[in-house]
Parts: C-alpha cells; structure tokens; sequence
C-alpha cells in the first residue's frame, strides 16, 4: 500500500502531501501539479496566455502523438474534418476564443487544437467515487487513467475567477478548454468517467446536431451553476457528443450520484439512496448494472468496504482505495480529492505508475 503521511482536512495545498514508500508491486513517483488563475472576466484568447507559454513545447509534443501514435491516420483525419466543419459551423464562445488563443501561442491550428480536444473528450478512462462519512461529509476521489503518456506533463490545476472570486476549481490539461474533474465550493463537485458505447466516429459525428462536447457542458455547469440539485438537472438532461458516466458530490447528507448518459439525456440515475453499498457509489467505465469489464470496480468495492463509512475520509480514499492496484495502475495520470462541503481540500497529485511486473491498465 502506498501511504500518504500528511493529512489533507481543510489545509490549503501548499500545506500537502509528504509520501512514503513501503514495500509493494509497485513504485510511484508523484509531482503536485502547478496552479494557474483563469480570469474569466478577461477576453478568452487570452486567459491560457500564461500556462500556454509555460507548456508550448509540450502541448505541441502531446498533439504530435496524439496524431501520430495514439489515433489511427483514419480516425485522426476523420476527427479533424469533424473539427474543421464544428469550427466553420457551430463552435461558440468562449471555446472559440479560448482555442484561438492557444494556437497563437503554439503555432497549432485551430482546426487541429478542435480535433484534439474532440478525442480527448472521450477517450479517458477513469474511476470515480462519492463516499458518505458516518458524519455526513461527503468526499470524492478520482483517478483519471489516460492512455497518452506525454499528456501527463500538460496537467494543471485551476483556478478559474470572475471579479476577483473563485467560480469553481478544477484539474485539466493545459491546451484544453474543457472540464472532466471540478468543484464548485460549498456547492458540488464532480467527475467524468468513459462510457463505452458508439464507436468513435459516431460520437464525433454527433457535433453536427449541436450536441456539445462533453467536457464543454460540465464546464458550462461548473460556470453557471453553484447548487447540486440544478447542476444534476443539467448534467443529466443536456445534450452531448458522446455517452459519459457523471459522477456528482453535494454538500448535504444523501448528495452523492452517478448519471449514465447517452447522448440525448440521461438513462440511469444511481445515487447514496439506492446504492447497494448504502453509503458510497462507485463508477469505472461500466454501467454500474452490468458487470465490469476488468477488476477495478470489485477491487474499489472491496477497498471500501474494509474501511467502512467511520473511517473514510480524503486521506483513506486516496491511499486505501485510489491508489491500489488495478484501481491505480499504468495509465492513471492523476487523483484529485474534493469535498464541496470543505472545499479548501481539493489537491491534485500527478502520479508515474512504474509496475515491477505486468501490471496493464484497462482495455
């Protein structure tokens, strides 16, 4: 088990994580990734002007691979002709602004950044979870799991304000506009996990019915929305590019859910009331009805039950399930910890999975 030695309650994360190593299949290296104030009040091409300079060569290293090594020439094609006619037809502020700026700062096109962060939209596998503590708290952990090893030095949190206060925090990738992991203080937060269902092409096609990207709708949540029930209402009932499973936290007892969606809306709704676990909700990339595909879920759902709602917490979600394997593995790129109710605990860890042995992530 890897053990973080530090507690992180309502301590800034400046204040964070001391890690120890103990004997075990695996070694992990882990950075805090830096944070960054988006301004929303300023003009959008020029919000990620600061991190976009910080991480040039790196957002243009990472879209080389994704064209080149991670999507076959035919779906990278297929995707930036999707993107092309997206931007000529549909694209909307402030993520046509926001995209602009970024690819005057690389010299990428705008067409090529859209495609980008088309795929990337729905290609991360992930596990989420909403834990309720015997007090009420709620906390949410998850692991995003990536298959794009040069995506992990783009990683960031932040901060995005408007006049001068905080609207919501998040963790994201520099060079993309959307949002798969955020939180709205004292309000929510929440996460996205990959639904497995429609090829890739069918849901990029989708952005011809002005369905939006899935990341760009949370976004828009997390803007406009600070109350956990009007945030579910439009996270379930918005319609998206590609099916998703969306994970959610409140700020109140019983506040915990996991909405499958497809495209047009959403097609289960699973919170603390009618999970079988009774106090928390799990979510890998598998409709929670059905069985898993791989080990993850079983081992979450195991992990968590030998803990018990007295005694999880950040700190045990973190070490005791997050990161043990195949929860954690040789995909998984980040943990963010959240809780709405505590917000000043939301921390991010950047992790390098190094197996001793054959230890793949999922399919």
């Amino acid at each position: 088990t890897i053990r973080f030695s530090k507690q992180v309650t309502m301590m800034s994360t400046a204040a964070l994580l001391s890690l120890s190593l103990v004997h075990c299949l695996h070694s992990l290296r882990y950075t805090v990734p830096p944070q960054y104030t988006i301004d929303l009040d300023e003009d959008p091409i020029d919000r990620w002007t600061k991190p976009c300079n910080d991480f040039k060569d790196e957002i243009i290293a990472g879209w080389m691979w994704l064209s080149n090594v991670y999507a076959p020439i035919e779906v990278y094609y297929g995707a930036l002709e999707v993107a092309t006619r997206y931007w000529d037809e549909h694209i909307m502020e402030p993520y046509k602004g926001e995209i602009e700026g970024i690819s005057k700062c690389t010299g990428l096109s705008v067409y090529n950044l859209t495609a980008a962060n088309l795929i990337y939209d729905i290609s991360a596998f992930c596990t989420s979870i909403v834990a309720q503590n015997t007090d009420g708290t709620l906390y949410h952990g998850r692991n995003l799991d990536y298959p794009i090893p040069p995506f992990r030095p783009l990683i960031i949190q932040a901060e995005f304000v408007k006049d001068n206060k905080r609207v919501f925090m998040s963790t994201t990738y520099v060079g993309f506009v959307g949002i798969l992991t955020g939180q709205v203080s004292y309000g929510y937060t929440l996460s996205a996990d990959q639904r497995f269902n429609g090829s890739l092409m069918e849901n990029l096609e989708a952005m011809h019915q002005d369905n939006l990207p899935v990341t760009w709708m949370m976004r828009n949540v997390l803007t406009n929305i600070t109350e956990y029930k009007p945030a579910i209402e439009q996270l379930a009932n918005t319609p998206i590019q590609a099916p998703i499973y969306i994970i959610v936290g409140g700020v109140n007892e019983g506040e915990g859910i996991v909405i499958t969606r497809n495209q047009t809306g959403a097609v289960d709704m699973w919170d603390l009331s009618e999970s079988e676990y009774d106090w928390y909700v799990v979510e890998t990339n598998f409709d929670h009805w059905e069985p898993a595909g791989d080990n993850r879920r079983a081992t979450a759902v195991e992990q968590m039950n030998s803990i018990g709602p007295d005694k999880i917490n950040n700190i045990t979600l973190r070490n005791d399930v997050e990161l043990v394997y195949p929860v954690f593995n040789n995909k998984t790129q980040y943990n963010t910890q959240m809780s709405a109710k505590y917000p000043d605990m939301y921390n991010t860890i950047v992790v390098d999975y190094k197996p001793s042995t054959t230890t793949p992530g999922p399919n």
